[in-house]
């Protein structure tokens, strides 16, 4: 672009009021809408035509190819809105009611020369010729207040709003996909980072350490349950000995009834008082005050009671809530302290030869052998007390040379009313 600034040309007095009659009555949508509609291009019309065309031909600003795509995807959302095309059109209005006037060649030349040199730039030059300026400024200050002034119309509102707004979704989901791009790509914080195959390896090693940590877990929790168990069955033997101290030297013992394998069963005790069921005999120490549920709760047996007993309970609820095995009872007399030899087992953990069947009663297990160790334990022995007060674990269920799972000379099956012939030297623990 040349920077010498052009020269000094004017409007005649008539050409420039013509102008100023123009532009206030609207007459710039005047020519636009005649040269649309293919009016006369007369005389008169052609100067103002081309000073328009001037107009419009003048240099655009440089602008960043990045905001053609906005100006571009702008005038298509438009367009699908709208309906119509994406183009701008001008749309004709009606003629003023004033004749249209021309330029004079001179000034028509003038305004040639100013557009062919960048415009005018006011305030440059302010000292040269500014009478001979002053039409192209009146001029270019009429056409500033026609453009301030003019107010849209109410379509033009419409259109404004919803291509603003359709703008902004479009901005919004460029920022959001940006913003997914961004997150799918962001490096792994350092100290982070591990490929599948390293998880793998950390997870193999986990494994490997936690099968041979687990076995060790397992015993220490197992030597626990069993020092636990030792303790209960401690404790039930001295309250065991406060009890025969009350009753003349005899461990607990009811009425004997015809049974005493229905544990945890509606007749355990009969109605007229005599127990059928072989640790209703050891729940006398629970319903007399001398021991509290939790101490003859095997701490292996998920299923053993240790709540209160309920008011006018007679014996463990089921036969799963019974922990341990009791000296068998329903024989020629009560076991006496005073009579029963030291190593006599009164007390273990329970009895592996009854098992519950569907309906919930004990049966014996033919198919379990009888030194099998009691199976509150995983299997692996069972804590055993003896008259004596003492107490302690054994991988056999013996006592001495005494089988404390079975009556001593009998190899037959059991039904619930064998009973051992002296009940102060053979021991015989039956839930």
């Amino acid at each position: 672009m040349n920077d010498t600034p052009p020269e000094a040309f004017t409007l005649s007095a008539s050409d420039a009021a013509a102008l100023d009659a123009l532009l206030e009555h609207g007459g710039g949508q005047a020519v636009l809408a005649g040269a649309s509609q293919g009016a006369d291009a007369g005389a008169n019309d052609s100067g103002v035509a081309r000073c328009l065309a001037l107009i419009a031909a003048l240099p655009e600003p440089a602008v960043d190819p990045a905001d053609h795509a906005v100006v571009a995807a702008t005038l298509a959302r438009v367009a699908q809105a709208d309906g119509g095309s994406a183009q701008p059109s001008v749309q004709p209005s009606a003629q003023p009611d004033t004749q249209a006037r021309t330029l004079s060649p001179e000034d028509a030349q003038s305004l040639d020369q100013l557009m062919e040199h960048g415009g005018l730039r006011l305030g440059d030059h302010a000292d040269a010729d500014a009478d001979a300026n002053a039409p192209v400024h009146s001029v270019l200050g009429l056409l500033d207040t026609l453009a301030d002034d003019a107010e849209p119309a109410d379509a033009d509102d419409a259109l404004v709003q919803r291509t603003l707004a359709a703008v902004a979704a479009q901005q919004q989901r460029e920022r959001f996909a940006a913003q997914v791009v961004q997150v799918a790509q962001a490096p792994v914080p350092r100290g982070l980072s591990a490929s599948w195959r390293q998880v793998v390896s950390a997870a193999a090693v986990f494994l490997v350490g936690f099968s041979l940590l687990m076995p060790a877990v397992q015993s220490a929790r197992s030597v626990a349950q069993q020092q636990a168990c030792a303790t209960n069955l401690a404790t039930a033997g001295m309250q065991l000995n406060a009890w025969a101290a009350d009753h003349k030297g005899a461990l607990p013992r009811g009425p004997v009834g015809d049974s005493w394998i229905k544990v945890g069963q509606p007749d355990a005790v009969a109605a007229d008082g005599r127990f059928n069921s072989n640790s209703a005999h050891l729940y006398l120490l629970i319903r007399h005050d001398y021991l509290a549920p939790d101490y003859l709760a095997c701490a292996s047996n998920d299923a053993a009671a240790t709540t209160p007993r309920v008011a006018g309970q007679m014996d463990w609820a089921a036969p799963s809530a019974v922990s341990y095995s009791y000296q068998n009872q329903h024989g020629s007399g009560p076991v006496r302290l005073d009579l029963a030899r030291p190593g006599l087992a009164v007390l273990a953990d329970k009895n592996p030869l009854f098992v519950p069947n569907r309906g919930g009663r004990l049966v014996f297990a033919r198919n379990t052998a009888r030194d099998a160790a009691s199976q509150q334990h995983r299997g692996a022995g069972q804590n055993i007390l003896r008259v004596d007060g003492a107490a302690g674990w054994s991988e056999s269920p013996s006592a001495g040379q005494d089988n404390v799972w079975t009556k001593a000379g009998h190899t037959g099956g059991y039904q619930g009313h064998e009973a051992p012939a002296d009940p102060n030297r053979d021991s015989f623990l039956v839930p």
